[in-house]
């Protein structure tokens, strides 16, 4: 079972997610090819990404974490949906933000439907990705659609149409799940290894200074070896070397606690016993004097 998880949706990068690391890999495609229904397939959960009969209901960018080793970015839909105009300028300057200033970004997804030609947007989207040093999948949706005589003229057409080698195509179908294998080989290859990334949620450490690290092993080792004789002395009868240098004197005997006095109101003392002042007495009055 494929561990998956959504993050998080964002249209500013201040509210972008950290991948604590990660690669990212952003999927993008038309209005309609397939881009949720692939998310789902090929995570194994069928309400991950939504899936809508209406194109273009993506309208902010969706990550999801694959597996605890990379994040997933679900682009909104381009070219089919009927949104104003204005909609689409907002998302084509979401995107481009999002490209421009993603950190993380090391792949890029560009979905082609097996039965449309590619226009300009995949072709800019290919370049684009070029451009900025990222792995570029093509990946074509939907062959299930085609007829198997009629597949290697159309992979054909859409790679000379892209301007890449039939075979750096992937193929994909949400239906049959044929190119799952592939296609996952891709992405990991894309993502790194995962030996090493720290828990997601938890930065990973700063790069150590290794002079300054070799320094304070050196310092640590001196100090540990001098514990070290120190304890050997002791285990064989000696003193330790700090003691030898500095005899200790014997411990004085705590002085006795003073109790307090207490006094009466005629300003003697309180009795406290057989050596106590006693109390003052009045003369008796004599009777007939």
């Amino acid at each position: 079972m494929v561990q998956a998880t959504f993050i998080k949706s964002a249209v500013w990068p201040k509210n972008y997610p950290s991948t604590f690391g990660r690669a990212e890999l952003a999927v993008a495609g038309r209005s309609n090819v397939g881009k949720s229904s692939l998310i789902n397939a090929l995570t194994q959960h069928k309400r991950l990404a939504k899936v809508s009969s209406t194109p273009g209901r993506t309208q902010v960018l969706n990550f999801f974490l694959i597996n605890q080793h990379f994040m997933l970015c679900d682009l909104p839909g381009f070219g089919y949906a009927k949104v104003p105009l204005e909609m689409k300028r907002q998302w084509g300057e979401m995107m481009s933000r999002y490209f421009s200033e993603r950190e993380p970004l090391r792949g890029l997804l560009v979905l082609l439907d097996a039965r449309r030609e590619p226009g300009e947007w995949e072709r800019s989207m290919m370049a684009m990705g070029s451009e900025f040093g990222w792995a570029v999948l093509p990946v074509v949706t939907k062959v299930d659609k085609l007829k198997r005589s009629d597949r290697k003229p159309a992979f054909e057409q859409l790679a000379t149409a892209i301007g890449v080698e039939p075979n750096q195509l992937l193929t994909w179908s949400a239906v049959t799940r044929e190119g799952e294998a592939e296609l996952w080989a891709a992405l990991e290859r894309v993502a790194g290894s995962k030996e090493g990334l720290p828990p997601f949620g938890v930065e990973p450490h700063e790069e150590i200074d290794e002079e300054a690290h070799e320094g304070a092993d050196e310092e640590r080792w001196v100090e540990e070896s001098a514990d070290h004789s120190e304890g050997e002395e002791e285990r064989e009868g000696g003193a330790p070397s700090a003691l030898k240098a500095k005899p200790t004197q014997p411990a004085q005997p705590a002085p006795p606690a003073q109790k307090k006095q207490r006094w009466r109101k005629d300003g003697r003392p309180q009795a406290k016993g057989k050596a106590a002042i006693p109390a003052k007495r009045k003369p008796k009055k004599r009777r007939g004097g």
